[in-house]
């Protein structure tokens, strides 16, 4: 019996400070990617009839809109429940890091179609010091160890190392479905519970001051945005004022609540039909990737939402 190898994807959000400015993606649903090395192999559970690509880490970059396998299938969780664990670790930057997180799962909880959370806070190991040197993560450690955590890390990962958290997420390359997602809080950069702001400025806008917070970022701006990784939306390269946008700046809180596009992407991206579904009898199968009319209408939405977004900006 073969044994099923699921794909390693590697989403970061990026800070203010020393990020280039990105290329626009390409049109289309395939996943971007640079391969940085091999994970290990995994079961699913059931039987596989055929070997599967090797896995691989990806550094994924693109539209907050669905990701592809190869074969056409959504990257999203089967599984209706998960289970999410907070390493006791990711409070070294406040007492109420547990909080931020469930603050931030309660806001994506609202969209009915995605998966439903619990959030399990693990509790401190007994020799564990404040004064600890935080545990580092690099390319080795991208392993699937069958539980999805919330962890506090040094990045030290080629071209990660400034950026303020990741999101890996391990997915079976035949179907698309995620097995595993690991998010991990970049402890290289300053991270603080801010009050919330009541101006809302585009995320690495030129106008953004950091001093009024002391250059920190928001912590449950930023586990809401990597929530979304987890769920399987990609990066929103487009608006500054989204969730998903892939840059953040210090200080701002925005990021907390989610946007309409942020809920359309993610309502896409669990009602979307998988590329072959049984016809009458269950004797043949079509494959298309033509969206459902329900996706059909999310898409008008989401357009007639950006053309009076811009109206207004531009008034």
């Amino acid at each position: 019996m073969d044994s099923t190898y699921p794909r390693s994807a590697l989403l970061s959000l990026q800070p203010t400070a020393n990020t280039a400015v990105p290329r626009a993606p390409r049109r289309g649903r395939r996943p971007l990617g640079v391969a940085l090395g091999a994970v290990a192999l995994i079961g699913l559970g059931s039987i596989a009839q055929d070997k599967a690509e090797p896995p691989q880490a990806q550094i994924v970059s693109g539209a907050a809109e669905l990701r592809y396998t190869e074969t056409g299938y959504p990257q999203r969780w089967a599984a209706k429940s998960l289970t999410l664990s907070v390493e006791a670790d990711l409070s070294r930057i406040s007492p109420d890091a547990v909080g931020a997180a469930s603050r931030a799962v309660a806001v994506w909880q609202e969209q009915a179609e995605l998966p439903r959370v619990s959030l399990e806070s693990e509790a401190p190991a007994e020799q564990s010091e404040d004064d600890a040197e935080v545990p580092r993560l690099d390319a080795a450690d991208l392993v699937p160890d069958g539980k999805n955590t919330i962890g506090y890390r040094r990045l030290n990962l080629p071209g990660h190392r400034k950026d303020l958290a990741i999101t890996v997420a391990y997915s079976d390359p035949r179907t698309g479905e995620v097995v595993e997602a690991d998010i991990y809080v970049n402890a290289r950069r300053d991270f603080g519970m801010l009050n919330e702001s009541r101006e809302v400025v585009p995320s690495c806008a030129t106008t953004n001051s950091s001093s009024q917070c002391g250059s920190r970022y928001d912590l449950q701006s930023v586990l809401t945005h990597e929530l979304g990784h987890f769920f399987g939306l990609g990066e929103d390269v487009a608006d500054p004022l989204s969730t998903m946008y892939e840059c953040t700046s210090a200080c701002e809180t925005h990021k907390r609540a989610l946007t309409p596009p942020d809920q359309l992407s993610a309502a896409e991206l669990y009602l979307a039909a998988s590329p072959e579904e049984p016809q009458a009898g269950g004797c043949s199968v079509r494959s298309s990737r033509t969206p459902s009319p329900i996706t059909w209408t999310l898409l008008a939405g989401f357009v007639l939402l950006v053309a009076r977004r811009r109206s207004r900006t531009r008034a």
